[in-house]
């Protein structure tokens, strides 16, 4: 999935509109790119093991202990860091968990079914939503930049979508279900940026438990007791997703959001790139059309949204 669409950090969600980061808070463009690059391929390989797992498991119980573990690592992380777990706006953070566990159904029930190219893709395409409905939120008018992504994004869409409409109805749902799934983490992530002073943790432990809470209930009576090999899947996918976590964090303490936005989008040819090796998911050509229309549409929208934000403090430094 696309980093930004599982962050629970407000400063990884403020990355479409670029808000200005603190005085004191350094710029280390580097360390955050190197940060950055380790969460794509922890979230990389959270969805190799949820592929693999999708062999064997319902999509809600690899939901479930995804959700489950990395509540755990939360937690112990939180108490170890001496962080405050406590939620002070319980309405924003119950809008955030709802929509977020949505988005985790939706986009696990596509991993299931689709290619992890595939199923990456359309997960990219949250970001971008995520910017049109900002702007229409604040009565701002889309910039070119902002239409152009929209176009090249739900371009890259019906390209991936006529793949798999070729396979038959069932493979169309679970793209349609993709393409829901990254709605709702827009959604999820307009409402955690107006959460104010909520520590990361705690927004992340909120989430984390209630989606897993929501997963097993959406399982009863369908649970599969899982191999070894699969117990050791939903574990690896439970570290890795909490992995990736915690480096997307750093990444945004240490850089520009927009920026970050925009380099997060090599997660797509990196998930392309180890979907055909590890599990041998060789895309066709449409399926790489799209991949590439969705890459261009989100680093166009992040650079040109980007601009803007400069621009506009540039205007505010002026007066």
């Amino acid at each position: 999935m696309h980093p930004i669409a599982e962050a629970s950090d407000p400063r990884a969600a403020s990355a479409p509109l670029d808000e200005p980061r603190p005085s004191a808070a350094p710029v280390r463009p580097l360390a955050a790119a190197g940060w950055l690059l380790l969460s794509i391929l922890s979230f990389a390989g959270m969805t190799l093991c949820v592929r693999r797992a999708a062999v064997s498991l319902p999509w809600h119980e690899i939901a479930f202990a995804r959700a489950g573990l990395g509540a755990l690592f939360i937690y112990l992380g939180g108490r170890a860091a001496g962080v405050s777990l406590r939620v002070v706006n319980s309405t924003g953070q119950w809008r955030r968990t709802i929509a977020g566990t949505l988005a985790m159904g939706f986009s696990f029930f596509a991993l299931s079914r689709l290619p992890v190219g595939d199923a990456v893709t359309l997960s990219s395409l949250g970001p971008i939503f995520m910017v049109l409905a900002s702007q229409r939120l604040l009565g701002e008018r889309p910039t070119l930049s902002v239409w152009a992504g929209v176009v090249l994004g739900f371009g890259g869409v019906a390209s991936i979508a006529g793949v798999q409409l070729a396979l038959g109805p069932a493979q169309v749902l679970a793209a349609a279900a993709g393409v829901v799934g990254a709605a709702f983490a827009a959604a999820a992530m307009l409402f955690l940026r107006r959460l104010g002073s909520e520590s990361p943790e705690a927004v992340a432990l909120h989430f984390a438990v209630w989606s897993a809470v929501a997963m097993g209930l959406a399982g009863l009576g369908r649970h599969v007791w899982p191999t070894p090999e699969g117990l050791l899947l939903l574990l690896g996918a439970g570290v890795s997703g909490a992995l990736g976590q915690v480096t997307l964090t750093r990444a945004y303490a240490n850089d520009e959001a927009a920026r970050l936005g925009a380099l997060s989008y090599l997660g797509i040819a990196v998930n392309v790139g180890l979907g055909a090796l590890v599990l041998g998911e060789i895309p066709g050509a449409r399926q790489l059309l799209g991949a590439k229309l969705v890459l261009v549409a989100g680093v166009v929208t992040m650079l040109g949204t980007a601009s803007r934000a400069r621009q506009q403090r540039r205007l505010a430094t002026s007066r």
